[in-house]
């Protein structure tokens, strides 16, 4: 039975990763109906912002780390920071899940209507 609001974690090795310097994030796979809107809506000069906004509230953990080796805060400015092929692994794990949503929102929608 699904619980609303409950998170779905999991633990990715980013591209990033060596093992002098292990590299993951935490990700929480279960993505809101009105996350995946702010993304599905945005428009072309708020795509980018609202693409860093969504991970930073996605990501629950992650291995980086400021210049001196402090865990850094998971924010839209940290996540735009991010190694490129880091940032592009993370989004493409939670592309599936933020076009499923809208499809089962759609459809119950859709259903709702009838």
């Amino acid at each position: 039975m699904p619980v609303l609001g409950a998170k779905e974690l999991k633990k990715y090795i980013l591209p990033s990763d060596t093992p002098e310097s292990p590299s993951y994030a935490v990700l929480n796979v279960r993505v809101s109906a009105p996350q995946a809107f702010a993304i599905h809506n945005a428009s072309a000069d708020e795509a980018e912002a609202a693409t860093y906004r969504l991970l930073s509230e996605l990501i629950d953990e992650w291995s980086y780390t400021d210049v001196n080796g402090v865990p850094s805060p998971i924010t839209p400015e940290n996540v735009s920071l991010m190694d490129f092929n880091d940032l592009q692994s993370i989004s493409n794990v939670l592309a599936d899940k933020i076009n499923l949503t809208i499809t089962a929102q759609a459809v119950s929608g859709d259903a709702k209507k009838e």
